[in-house]
């Protein structure tokens, strides 16, 4: 493994523990907040995984028929696009209660949804 995707993966480790910390220790955050963050990151899971099924769909063998596929490529956008978006609304909630902790998370993980 590279030392640098290493490092980054260390830091990855490290926020998710104090995101962890925050969601289920016992703190003084409104469980409102905590909910949105939770949803948040359950909606990104969901996504990865429909985006997962949809590539799957795509690349079965056989011709690419652009009639039959169109749908399937419009999806497979739609999931990538608004993962992002996920995304970038999970940093924002977390941001309302560890600005340090969101701005961590932010650039350890933007080299994976910025485009």
């Amino acid at each position: 493994m590279n030392p640098e995707d290493l490092q980054k993966y260390i830091l990855i480790k490290r926020d998710s523990r104090q995101l962890r910390e925050i969601l289920f220790g016992i703190n003084d955050i409104n469980d409102w907040n905590k909910l949105l963050i939770l949803y948040t990151i359950f909606l990104m899971y969901q996504h990865m995984y429909l985006i997962y099924k949809t590539m799957e769909k795509l690349n079965r063998p056989g011709p690419f028929n652009f009639s039959r596929d169109f749908k399937d490529v419009y999806i497979f956008f739609f999931f990538v696009v608004n993962l992002r978006s996920i995304y970038l609304y999970m940093v924002v909630n977390i941001a309302k209660v560890d600005k340090k902790l969101a701005g961590s998370i932010h650039g350890n993980l933007k080299e994976y949804f910025d485009y």
